[in-house]
């Protein structure tokens, strides 16, 4: 008894035609291995079930892979710790902050709704920041700008921006625009660190106690208790 070729079995699990263009030929044929299988030929139907297992598993292959959102995720996580390596990244300096400057006396009593403006300096850039929580909500918001005080010709615009804990968990990722500017929405809480790939090495900004209302609510009462 004569057996088909692996290259026929193959074809006939995938439904691809072997024996030319011709429908009456593929019936025909078709026919001639329905029948071959039935005559009980034990070696083309082992064959022919192996491919058929082999063909189901690769129908159902792609949904053994994770989902694409968190394979993202976990490449912008990577991508942030490999930043955070002291060799590869610059460390910011303040050169202003809101928070150290002393408050007007009539305008203490609403110091809570104050966004804290902060200005950082590190290799040549200068990144502004605005810190803002509105009352009785979790979520804050992280307003930013760079600045390249050694160029006004360099484009500022598709630089990434990561926010972290100190643990490197990804908090939220941006880009900025073309200006420079970037927005970040996050949930408020304590030490997160900033990084911006800039064209030269990372620049890494460490936000201490960033915008919790709680510490609002408690400078504002501090400086209450001492004017009177």
């Amino acid at each position: 008894m004569e057996h088909y070729s692996q290259k026929v079995l193959i074809d006939f699990v995938r439904g691809v035609p072997s024996f030319g263009r011709s429908s009456r030929k593929q019936e025909h044929a078709l026919a001639g291995l329905q029948s071959h299988f039935a005559s009980g030929c034990q070696s083309c139907t082992a064959t022919l079930h192996f491919w058929k297992q082999v063909a189901n598993l690769a129908a159902v292959e792609n949904s053994y892979g994770p989902p694409e959102n968190v394979v993202r995720m976990a490449k912008l996580e990577f991508a942030a710790m490999q930043s955070r390596r002291p060799a590869e990244a610059v460390e910011a300096r303040i050169v202003f902050d809101t928070w150290q400057q002393p408050a007007l006396a009539g305008v203490r009593s609403v110091a809570a709704a104050v966004a804290r403006q902060i200005v950082y300096e590190a290799d040549g850039y200068i990144v502004d920041l605005r810190l803002d929580r509105r009352p009785h909500s979790h979520t804050a918001h992280l307003i930013g700008q760079v600045f390249d005080s050694t160029s006004t010709e360099k484009s500022l615009g598709a630089l990434p921006v990561t926010l972290c804990t100190d643990r490197d968990a990804l908090l939220a990722e941006s880009k900025t625009n073309s200006l420079g500017e970037f927005h970040l929405e996050f949930t408020a809480q304590h030490d997160l660190q900033l990084s911006i790939w800039t064209h030269g090495k990372p620049i890494r900004i460490v936000l201490t106690r960033p915008c919790l209302q709680t510490e609002w609510d408690g400078n504002k009462s501090r400086t209450d208790a001492g004017n009177q």
